[in-house]
């Protein structure tokens, strides 16, 4: 599936953008197939957790980068398991996460 048409310096198709990652991942057999016992799902929309629904997992764990949350926050406390608000939180908590996972 091509989804955009700017040059993209030797990348292959298809091109991932925000707007289609979802179609790419469905169409992906890897994202289809592989069963994983855990994700780790990030996302800075609410949309990004419908990539979850590409994969087969016996467990998720999706957390929601909010930049807005006096706008949205009790949207994405709603939708993700952990939410992470303001302009810059960093990558500290997924870290954790992950590593409680891996070990």
């Amino acid at each position: 599936a091509v989804v955009s048409t700017q040059s993209t310096g030797g990348a292959e198709e298809p091109y991932i953008t925000a707007c289609t990652k979802l179609e790419v991942a469905k169409q992906n057999k890897y994202f289809r197939e592989v069963i994983r016992d855990h994700v780790l799902l990030l996302g800075d929309m609410i949309s990004d957790l419908a990539m979850g629904a590409c994969a087969q997992y016996k467990e998720m764990v999706s957390v929601g980068f909010c930049r807005d949350p006096e706008k949205d926050g009790e949207r994405y406390a709603e939708s993700f398991d952990v939410v992470l608000a303001g302009g810059d939180p960093g990558f500290e908590v997924p870290s954790k996460i992950l590593q409680d996972i891996i070990t």
